[in-house]
């Protein structure tokens, strides 16, 4: 089972490696990030899967498979480890300052059922779903 925590945090490390991401990212976001995924790392150390999830994530961050693979890793060591979880949500909430980072969060709650979520910062033109 997937929560907003695990959602967030797969977003956020998914966003680090994008282009786009990097292009308008301030030095406080990246150093969220980066401290964000360092905190995953060391947690899926032990575990060759979840550590394996995060590195094609790295390779590959548009795709929501390996997105949605992250996610479930942190989830279910978020519901192991109170400490990890603790780690996990200071770092978000600190990044809530970030422009970019609050544009990555969104957060899900009050066990809503979500398929796919589109955050959008600025568009020229128009959209269709």
């Amino acid at each position: 089972m997937v929560d907003s925590l695990g959602l967030s945090v797969a977003a956020l490390l998914a966003a680090r490696g994008a282009e786009a991401f990097g292009a308008g990212a301030g030095r406080g976001a990246w150093e969220i990030i980066g401290r964000l995924a360092e905190v995953v790392r060391r947690r899926f150390s032990g575990d060759t899967q979840a550590a394996g999830a995060i590195r094609e994530l790295a390779t590959n961050p548009t795709s929501a498979e390996r997105m949605q693979t992250v996610a479930e890793f942190v989830s279910h060591y978020a519901r192991l480890d109170p400490e990890f979880t603790a780690t996990l949500k200071n770092l978000i909430n600190e990044g809530q300052n970030e422009p970019l980072i609050r544009q990555v969060v969104t957060n899900v709650s009050d066990s809503a059922s979500v398929e796919k979520i589109v955050n959008i910062g600025e568009v020229h033109g128009d959209i269709t779903f």
